[in-house]
């Protein structure tokens, strides 16, 4: 026979497992679209996206540059390549995103890193949509630009890049730029403090090569963010390609009005060698 207590504390976590059953359920939506969205629709002719940003593309280029990182012409040009991978279907409940946006609400994010809940107002979709645009689009920049980035593999190339630093920059005998860019993240489970940075925050890094019209040459991507910069570059492909002499990197040349080489070196993050420098 139960006594009143035992009674009591089945009852209790009856409810609590009830309670909890309920809570996993999932909930029927009686609202699917914000009524904003409803009122002004994807393809509002009165937002930030289609009055304003329409009108830099005709007469303020550059504000479109910097607002994209891309000119109208390269974004059309990107647009072209990737619009057969992220073209939805219209369908009878609503109309689909146009590819344009779709890129341009990517790229905005990538470019300025702001919340999906700020890109909503601005570009008059869902946040929780947004939150699956970014990512698809992202795939699809990647699959369509997989052999478009390609690290120079004859020594007339390198040399091109090098020219180009001397004449925009004037800094002679340079044929990229290369620094780490820590990209915060969640920590995969199990990680423990692998992807714990200096900056006390959760980051991949992105190591990469640029030329003089900031292009990169190589990216390497996915380090835990323990890890140092010089580390990263010291176990890279480009590093072992450039020893081993399987791209072409050309050979140490004399600086412009200089009759000799410079032993000055600078402190760096990287370990200083003939093939990387501090400026």
């Amino acid at each position: 026979m139960l006594t009143s207590d035992q009674r009591k504390i089945i009852a209790a976590t009856a409810i609590i497992i009830l309670i909890t059953t309920i809570s996993k359920r999932s909930i029927n939506r009686t609202i699917w679209v914000n009524p904003w969205l409803l009122k002004f629709g994807t393809e509002s002719s009165g937002l930030w996206y289609e009055k304003v940003f329409d009108e830099w593309k005709k007469t303020d280029k550059e504000r479109y540059r910097r607002t994209l990182r891309l000119t109208p012409s390269i974004f059309n040009e990107l647009l072209a390549m990737v619009e057969p991978l992220i073209r939805k279907q219209n369908t009878k409940l609503r109309q689909s995103i146009p590819p344009e946006k779709r890129l341009a609400i990517t790229l905005k994010y990538l470019a300025s890193g702001e919340t999906f809940y700020s890109l909503s107002s601005q570009f008059c979709v869902g946040a929780s949509t947004i939150g699956d645009i970014v990512p698809e689009t992202c795939k699809a920049i990647a699959v369509a630009l997989k052999d478009f980035m390609k690290v120079p593999a004859e020594a007339d190339e390198w040399r091109k890049i090098a020219d180009d630093f001397y004449i925009k920059w004037d800094y002679p005998n340079c044929v990229g730029a290369l620094d780490g860019k820590h990209v915060l993240v969640s920590p995969p489970p199990n990680s423990g403090t692998k992807f714990f940075n200096y900056q006390k925050t959760y980051s991949t890094i992105l190591l990469a090569l640029v030329d003089a019209h900031y292009r990169f040459t190589f990216v390497d991507i996915g380090s835990e963010g323990s890890v140092g910069d010089a580390s990263i570059w010291n176990k890279s492909k480009l590093k072992a390609n450039i020893n081993s002499g399987g791209i072409g990197f050309p050979d140490p040349c004399v600086l412009p009005r200089s009759s000799g080489s410079s032993d000055a070196a600078k402190e760096c993050l990287f370990t200083l060698s003939p093939i990387v420098l501090s400026s």
